[in-house]
């Protein structure tokens, strides 16, 4: 084992097993709007933009998208931040992002999505990704999905080097109200809440596509819907009818 996984607790080293292949699935949130939280839960900013389960094994990164689509291509920049790192055998998760005044962008990220030759990104340089990384799946031949999430975000702080385009996502160890406040003035997308002691569970997700529209008829029919492109980054169970006041279904 490496260093890294030798300083585990006794308790936990047996939660270690052999890691085979690469993962299939993204663990999903699902919407909620539960506001009582106790110790055992962490919370860290939901992001707008496309998952991707990244894997660096026999020199060799794959930067995929949640469905499996490959990403190297229209994300050069992140598939060589990951192969230059010293760890040779990794999976990790997290979110592809464009930021625009601090805050994320899926319009200015989709200008990228259109992109599939290296060369066409390059010459569009001017649009910069960041990775947001935030859960590690896999190290040196283990597989640490059954580690808890809060072992697991130590061990991906300690083996990967965070330079650009590359970010750990930090969390907060305790709920307070005034954090959706500062989510919701700041444009954020949301917040994610994550069991600390939960182990990492892959999910078969749905698809999503964004369409516009200007507005709902009586008979709760889109008018003049627009398809935009598919939404790789949601879940089925995120999407809802907003309604004035802040009720949904």
């Amino acid at each position: 084992m490496t260093s890294s996984l030798e300083r585990l607790p006794d308790v936990q080293r047996p939660l270690l097993r052999p890691a085979r292949g690469t993962p299939d699935t993204p663990m999903l949130a699902t919407l909620n709007s539960r506001r009582d939280f106790d110790a055992d839960w962490i919370f860290e900013r939901k992001l707008d933009g496309i998952r991707a389960l990244p894997t660096r094994r026999d020199g060799e990164v794959k930067l995929l998208s949640r469905n499996g689509k490959p990403l190297n291509s229209t994300y050069p920049e992140v598939a060589e931040a990951l192969a230059a790192q010293d760890r040779s055998d990794f999976t990790v998760d997290g979110e592809l992002v464009a930021l625009r005044g601090g805050r994320t962008d899926f319009a200015l990220l989709q200008q990228r999505m259109q992109l599939t030759g290296s060369a066409a990104v390059r010459a569009a340089g001017r649009i910069r990704v960041t990775y947001y990384l935030f859960d590690l799946l896999r190290l040196d031949g283990n597989d640490t999905t059954q580690l808890p999430l809060r072992t697991r975000k130590a061990l991906l702080r300690d083996t990967l080097v965070f330079r650009a385009p590359l970010r750990f996502t930090p969390h907060r160890n305790r709920f307070d109200p005034a954090l959706l406040e500062r989510a919701c003035a700041r444009g954020w997308e949301g917040l994610i809440a994550k069991r600390a002691r939960a182990r990492y569970v892959h999910r078969r997700p749905e698809t999503v596509a964004q369409v516009a529209f200007t507005e709902w008829t009586t008979a709760g029919l889109l008018r003049h819907p627009r398809y935009l492109g598919l939404r790789e980054d949601k879940s089925a169970r995120e999407v809802v009818r907003e309604r004035p006041g802040g009720n949904s279904r």
